[in-house]
């Protein structure tokens, strides 16, 4: 990877650790305001449980692609430590979700069937703010490659990272690529996705939290 490029990303993560950090402190006072008990649970120790340990994930990323610029080998239980963390991460964004629906649907006193509730239905969109809405119809893209590594770790193949790559003239990698099935979906990008990934999740939190404000 070329060090203009590696700048980039390194900044990017400290950018999205930051913000992370600053979402925890954002919705930990949201929940403040909020009426219902048990919106205030799935505030507090739903999204807010979540959060941080999504940020504590980017920051053993961010050590790990330290090392992966300094081709330096990544240990196997290294590699273990990062393919848990993407599970875990993968997992808590798409729960926080979850979790910012029904704190929302409570407040409002909605009720609905537990399998209608979930940013990807009608049903429980028609009660989202309007801001949450706008950014969801952005992500679309995003929500479905979540929704496609999301169900396969719960229900079939979970997702792990390759201790290195050889690319076709031999040169051997130590960059972090990640797949669940190689047929299906290919190679992913690990530290560019994880950035995304954190970026964006913090971009939808934070559109639901402003727009119920």
């Amino acid at each position: 990877m070329e060090k203009e490029r590696q700048t980039e990303i390194r900044l990017k993560y400290q950018e999205t650790i930051k913000s992370l950090d600053d979402l925890l402190i954002s919705v930990l006072k949201h929940v403040d305001t909020l009426k219902n008990s048990d919106a205030v649970k799935f505030g507090k120790y739903g999204i807010g449980r979540r959060i941080n340990r999504i940020r504590q994930c980017h920051r053993r990323f961010y050590a790990t692609f330290q090392k992966e610029c300094e081709q330096i080998e990544v240990s196997d239980d290294e590699r273990f430590e990062q393919t848990a963390m993407l599970n875990l991460c993968l997992i808590d964004i798409a729960g926080g979700l979850d979790n910012l629906a029904r704190m929302i649907l409570l407040e409002k006193k909605v009720s609905l069937p537990n399998l209608k509730i979930s940013l990807s239905k009608d049903e429980t969109l028609d009660h989202m703010p309007k801001k949450l809405v706008q950014k969801i119809n952005i992500y679309t893209d995003w929500l479905d490659y979540l929704k496609e590594f999301r169900d396969p770790l719960a229900h079939r193949i979970s997702p792990y990272v390759l201790p290195y790559v050889v690319y076709t003239d031999g040169r051997k990698s130590y960059e972090s690529f990640y797949t669940h099935d190689f047929e299906e979906t290919g190679l992913v990008h690990f530290h560019p996705q994880m950035i995304v990934d954190g970026m964006t999740f913090h971009e939808l939190i934070k559109a639901g939290i402003e727009g119920t404000a």
